[in-house]
């Protein structure tokens, strides 16, 4: 944690969450834990209007081709290899372009999606996971995020789906207060904690009723 984050953190979270992201981070560099805060975002009319960056702003779903293309500029922060187990398992890219460069996006998933390389995130399929949202630097701080949210819960709707599902560290103040102005609300909380290779965990019950779990591999 540097100097910024822990101002961040007392902006977002006042001093005893800053206390909090601290201990966890702590903890981290000694094991795996983490407490994720499950969440869910129902479709909902009016949808609210996101300020834009300019009139070549718009949203689409990206193709493999222009993935491929994309994650050959590292300020986007994706990988060949991710590409790779995220399209074999039919997940999708919603994208933020501006004009024909990507500027920000989430990753839409409809099965299990790996939480990390020995924990999957199980979630019932009548639901979207949304999961590795990303906005590139000199983008950041106008909202995009919830753009996206906005316009591919149009896509989950024209699926006949219930809507998005998506998790948030307890100690990311800044994406949790970002997915509440979003209309995003908490489901429950999971908890895992990896000892000698084992894994530990705890799910509230109240995220039974949308699948979630976690499952070691």
């Amino acid at each position: 944690m540097n100097v910024e984050d822990f101002r961040r953190d007392i902006r977002n979270a006042g001093a005893l969450g800053a206390g909090i992201d601290l201990g966890y981070r702590l903890t981290n560099k000694l094991t795996t834990f983490m407490i994720l805060q499950t969440m869910k975002l129902l479709p909902r009319l009016p949808a609210p209007t996101w300020p834009v960056a300019s009139e070549g702003i718009h949203h689409r779903f990206l193709n493999e081709s222009e993935l491929r293309r994309y994650a050959r500029e590292p300020v986007n922060d994706m990988t060949d290899g991710f590409l790779d187990e995220a399209l074999a398992k039919g997940d999708r890219c919603s994208a933020i372009m501006d004009g024909n460069r990507l500027v920000s996006y989430v990753w839409c998933a409809r099965k299990p999606t790996l939480l990390t390389r020995d924990l999957l995130l199980e979630f019932d399929t009548d639901w979207v996971y949304r999961y590795k949202a990303f906005t590139i630097p000199a983008y950041r701080g106008r909202r995009l995020h919830g753009m996206n949210s906005t316009m591919a819960m149009r896509d989950t709707v024209g699926l006949g789906l219930k809507g998005c599902l998506c998790y948030v560290d307890v100690n990311n103040y800044s994406s949790r207060k970002s997915l509440y102005r979003q209309g995003y609300v908490d489901v429950g909380k999971m908890f895992a904690l990896r000892i000698t290779g084992v894994h530990l965990i705890r799910v509230d019950p109240r995220c039974r009723a949308y699948g979630l779990g976690l499952k070691p591999l």
